[in-house]
């Protein structure tokens, strides 16, 4: 019996549980109101850089990482390949890496004060209308 509550301690303690949904935010301003998981796979592999009325797409990523993997999830990504990517691209001068946003708050004032941007937060940080949420990641 010792053993049982053993395991369900270290389950209850040590077992990470990520339900939080994750809002893909995007600047009020910017000209789209939904995207799919292959528009949203191009943005963040710096493949599309213009929104389609000519805006330049500005890409913030969270260092959250639990967040972070859910959208490289959602789009078929792993973080460690994006990440080369990025830095690949800087390093040859192609592109610029997206800003890594520390936490939900931040990200949310650069998103709202940044024509053409977009970004990802818990979907529950987002409290009012001040932006665009064009996804929803379960």
């Amino acid at each position: 019996m010792k053993y049982f509550y053993y395991v369900l301690f270290l389950m209850t303690f040590f077992v990470p549980i990520n339900y939080a949904q994750v809002a893909v935010i995007v600047n009020k301003s910017t000209p789209v109101s939904k995207i799919t998981a292959g528009s949203l796979e191009q943005i963040y592999n710096l493949n599309n850089t213009k929104w389609s009325d000519g805006t330049k797409i500005i890409v913030y990523y969270n260092k959250e990482q639990s967040i972070c993997q859910k959208l490289c999830d959602f789009i078929g990504v792993d973080i460690i390949s994006l990440r080369k990517r990025w830095m690949k691209l800087q390093l040859s001068g192609e592109g610029k890496a997206p800003e890594a946003v520390d936490d939900d708050a931040k990200m949310i004032k650069k998103v709202t004060s940044t024509l053409g941007a977009i970004g990802y937060v818990k979907a529950s940080a987002v409290k009012d209308n001040s932006l665009k949420v064009i996804a929803t990641i379960e």
